[in-house]
């Protein structure tokens, strides 16, 4: 209950300095003006939409864990709900340890299984964006009218989702998973933090082959709608703010988003997700957009309410109201 309450903690002062960047980011590109001009109505569907999205990715790791343990689906997923305001952590690892003792504790299921499946869903989250990386460059480099600049990012950012795919579904061979942990082995050796990891990604390997062909395609395309909501957000925050820019260069702009909130030793990526996205729309060249400064601060602004402070919001209140029930029921 401690480390619950020190997440809580830590949730709300990272709010407070994330609500405290997005009014200086406002101020500074003068973006409450355009903000204050927005469609309410498709904002909302951008807020929906991304809780959406959460839900897809929670239900798909719930069936994970379902398979393995045979608990009712709800309890694991109202349990998923209630740790997602620990993602204002390097890639979300609050959540995942959240989740892990929320499961350990009301059901004793081990917390290295609810990360490997965690891990799971990630893989396959992030396979399915390199499909849609390769089909996106695949479509700018035969369209003329793409400026070549807008390659590197998108390059950079497809090799990173290639590595990260690679990390966590290559383990499905028992004896590819074998060798990454004997990596992390020799690896610990100079860096102790990893050895950890050495024992992990054998347990993460068996995990893996106990689910068959169905269960893993269904977990794919789970993923892969979760992603679909993300971007739809993501389109619905340009369409409240009355801002069109072409399909390919948001679909880059969101590859960029989803590659730099997953950056390690940056909760979120904040700060970095805000700069290069800022950087990425303010060159037309690039984003083959002509922008003014306010919206694209405005753009920045609500899809940080979208995909930061709703979610951790409404998490925090669920979880509170669902332990208030608890202790009233007791």
């Amino acid at each position: 209950m401690l480390k619950t309450k020190k997440f809580i903690r830590i949730a709300l002062v990272l709010l407070i300095l994330m609500l405290s960047l997005l009014t200086v980011l406002s101020i500074l590109t003068g973006a409450t003006s355009v903000l204050l001009l927005s469609n309410p109505v498709l904002l909302g569907f951008s807020l929906v939409l991304f809780i959406l999205s959460i839900f897809v990715w929670l239900f798909s790791w719930s069936l994970l864990i379902v398979v393995r343990n045979k608990k009712p689906i709800k309890s694991i997923f109202r349990a998923g709900f209630s740790a997602v305001f620990g993602s204002l952590t390097p890639v979300q690892l609050g959540s995942d340890l959240l989740r892990s003792m929320f499961l350990k504790d009301e059901f004793n299921i081990p917390m290295s299984e609810s990360f490997s499946a965690s891990m799971v869903v990630k893989g396959l989250k992030f396979s399915f964006l390199a499909f849609a990386s390769t089909a996106v460059i695949i479509t700018a480099f035969s369209t003329d009218s793409v400026s070549e600049a807008l390659f590197l990012p998108l390059l950079s950012g497809f090799f990173v989702v290639i590595l990260a795919s690679l990390l966590f579904l290559l383990p499905l061979n028992k004896k590819i998973g074998y060798k990454i942990s004997r990596l992390f082995g020799a690896i610990s050796k100079k860096i102790k933090l990893v050895k950890p990891l050495e024992k992990y990604f054998i347990k993460y390997s068996d995990f893996l082959r106990e689910f068959s062909v169905a269960i893993l395609f269904t977990t794919f395309l789970l993923a892969a709608l979760s992603w679909v909501l993300e971007f739809f957000s993501l389109y619905f925050v340009f369409a409240s703010l009355g801002i069109s820019i072409p399909i390919i260069s948001l679909l880059v702009f969101f590859i960029l988003i989803a590659v730099l909130e997953r950056t390690p030793v940056i909760p979120r990526g904040i700060l970095l997700v805000e700069l290069v996205g800022f950087a990425f729309l303010s060159f037309p060249m690039v984003s083959q957009a002509e922008l003014s400064i306010a919206q694209i601060g405005s753009v920045l602004v609500l899809f940080d309410v979208a995909r930061i402070i709703f979610p951790v919001l409404s998490s925090l209140v669920f979880y509170v109201a669902f332990k208030a029930i608890q202790a009233k029921n007791k």
